[in-house]
């Protein structure tokens, strides 16, 4: 009886174990999801404020109608 109590205790903590690490896999690769849309998004961010820097230097050069809109 002690080596099967015994081994159910091994048994609770390997899935323990396995549990533990899947959910610290699990959160880091959340966090690289989240920081590589952060990046997107900023490059994004950075693409289009560089387009209507263009456009409106375009605008001040020729004016609304030989522009086109970002």
């Amino acid at each position: 009886m002690k080596v099967l109590a015994t081994v159910t205790m091994f048994v609770v903590l390997a899935c323990g174990v396995v549990f533990l690490a899947k959910t610290v896999t699990d959160h880091r690769a959340a966090q690289q999801q989240a920081h590589q849309e952060e990046l997107e998004s900023r490059e994004h961010s950075k693409k289009y404020m560089q387009d209507l820097e263009a456009y409106m230097t375009c605008v001040q050069a020729h004016g609304t109608d030989a522009c086109i809109h970002p």
